[in-house]
């Protein structure tokens, strides 16, 4: 049967079943099959990374059997192809299935001249680091100065497909580690070994150059270099810098973003920036960001932001909240999505009152379009003194007329009857003067380990964290049953429990590693 006389709800429906292995065979079976499977095959491209400088991964990276070499070529020689792919996603691996493929034969250069120099080459500094380039290119067997480092022949090739990529929406990278823990005379620097790829996004910021005009979202993580030897496992800030000056980007998700320093020239404002995205979501800081704030002042068209802290308590300091507010409001008439709490790890600490401490986010009623807000409970209100008992400012006073969706978490049981009374609050703010009208569902959560006396953390984490009496339970069902009256769904969460929120997550990639053919969403070696 011929697939264009199916619906096309069908085809794509068929197709989503489909897995590469199988795209690939069905590619072969007739033009026909060709000209309709060829672009869903080559939508969606993975491929593993070998670069990576620690003896148990280098099996292939400086070969003709590199993966990403190979898959460059092939785009090379059929450009048809480079055009169809809108999703690129790199990863590490050991590339030892790759160690049996035959040789390669080596590309015209008249073929990669252009691709290599979008600037011309009439200027000197083009044609040296065309020259530099194009050595990179050439297989260590081949190479006759070994004695330079560092040697990067994969992210030679990865530059160069990155240039053919034309029509790439989603790039999802995991970049070399670079800060390390300590200073090891005999470990190179790893700052160089991305200076090809580097050079092809700073490219993308000039739209005339033709270079990744479409791509608007970016995925990154640190990867595993040196992890044994004392790297820390983090992206820097400034790596994330050349992304925000690409005219196309609007989603920037981070795993495992930590602080660093910035160009001076950027924080005296000598190289203003004003960068189009609309979505930054960090998951897993590894520090407190400290330069957070700065790298929001250059985003003020945001829609969603969000900080996920996963680590656990005895690791470093956390994010300071109240330190995002200010430039956050630069996006005041665009914010709808605000998501600042912890996760994985950071759930599993022991808190109370005065331990992480209370920090006031800041009034959320100022920005007028907010829809979704998922915030900690000491984070969300000011409060009397050092403890979060106490608020002292009500909660219907700080949220905006556009709420939509509130998520309080780490809820104290101990400051269980002032939750009540807010909770009462926003009722009554409904009821009587029609406050907060688009809300419809208000989720709580209480902490998953929590101090047993006021002040003072439980000695152990295995102890059991106090649970609600009678009163309480009976005061919540009144709550529930009153707000569901006004449209309103009330819900507390089970402690440790994760439930969805959209759109909390929705941007995050899911990593996949090659291990025996098998894939991970989340794996560390």
């Amino acid at each position: 049967m011929m697939l264009a006389l199916l619906p096309g709800e069908i085809v794509l429906q068929v197709v989503s079943f489909l897995d590469p292995q199988d795209l690939s065979e069905l590619v072969l079976v007739s033009k026909d099959y060709y000209s309709f499977f060829i672009p869903v095959l080559y939508d969606q491209v993975v491929l593993p990374l070998n670069a990576y400088w620690d003896d148990g991964y280098r099996l292939v990276e400086g070969s003709h059997k590199n993966p990403v070499r190979r898959f460059c070529q092939a785009m090379i020689e059929n450009p048809r192809l480079a055009p169809l792919i809108r999703s690129l996603t790199l990863y590490p691996s050991h590339c030892e299935k790759w160690r049996s493929r035959a040789p390669l034969p080596a590309v015209p250069e008249e073929k990669l001249r252009a691709l290599m120099l979008p600037y011309g080459d009439a200027k000197c500094k083009h044609r040296r680091k065309y020259r530099a380039w194009r050595r990179d290119l050439r297989p260590d067997r081949e190479r006759q100065d070994m004695y330079h480092e560092p040697w990067i022949y994969e992210d030679a090739w990865l530059a160069l497909l990155l240039v053919q990529v034309r029509n790439l929406e989603r790039l999802a990278i995991r970049l070399p580690e670079e800060r390390m823990k300590f200073d090891f005379k005999t470990i190179p620097q790893t700052q160089g070994y991305t200076t090809h790829f580097d050079r092809v996004i700073h490219w993308a910021r000039k739209p005339e150059l033709g270079i990744l005009t479409r791509l608007s979202q970016v995925s990154l993580r640190d990867g595993p270099v040196w992890h044994n030897e004392g790297a820390i496992k983090a992206v820097p800030l400034k790596r994330m810098l050349p992304y925000l000056r690409i005219p196309s980007l609007r989603i920037l998700y981070v795993r495992n973003p930590c602080n660093g320093s910035l160009p001076r020239k950027l924080l005296r404002d000598l190289v203003p920036i004003s960068s189009s995205l609309t979505h930054i979501d960090l998951e897993g800081p590894h520090d407190d960001l400290s330069n957070l704030p700065q790298f929001l002042e250059w985003c003020p068209n945001l829609e969603s932001f969000a900080v996920e802290m996963d680590q656990p308590w005895h690791w470093c300091s956390w994010v300071d909240v109240s330190q995002l507010y200010r430039p956050l409001q630069k996006s005041r008439s665009s914010l709808r999505h605000l998501h600042v709490a912890f996760a994985g790890d950071g759930r599993q600490i022991t808190q109370d009152a005065e331990s992480p401490r209370p920090t006031f986010f800041g009034d959320l009623s100022v920005f007028p379009n907010l829809h979704t807000v998922h915030l900690r409970w000491s984070n969300l209100l000011p409060f009397h003194g050092s403890r979060a008992l106490e608020p002292a400012q009500p909660l219907r006073t700080l949220l905006p007329r556009s709420l939509q969706n509130l998520y309080i978490e780490d809820c104290l049981m101990q400051g269980a009857w002032a939750l009540g009374d807010e909770l009462e609050g926003l009722l009554q703010y409904r009821r009587e003067e029609r406050g907060l009208p688009a809300l419809q569902r208000l989720f709580c959560q209480f902490v998953h380990h929590e101090g047993h006396s006021r002040g003072v953390p439980a000695p152990s984490r295995e102890e059991k964290a106090p649970e609600p009496d009678l009163a309480w339970e009976g005061r919540l069902r009144g709550l529930q049953e009153d707000l569901g009256a006004l449209g309103v769904s009330l819900r507390v969460i089970e402690r440790g429990a994760s439930v969805p929120f959209p759109p909390d997550r929705a941007l995050r990639h899911n990593w996949p590693l090659c291990e025996n053919g098998e894939y991970y969403d989340d794996f560390n070696y």
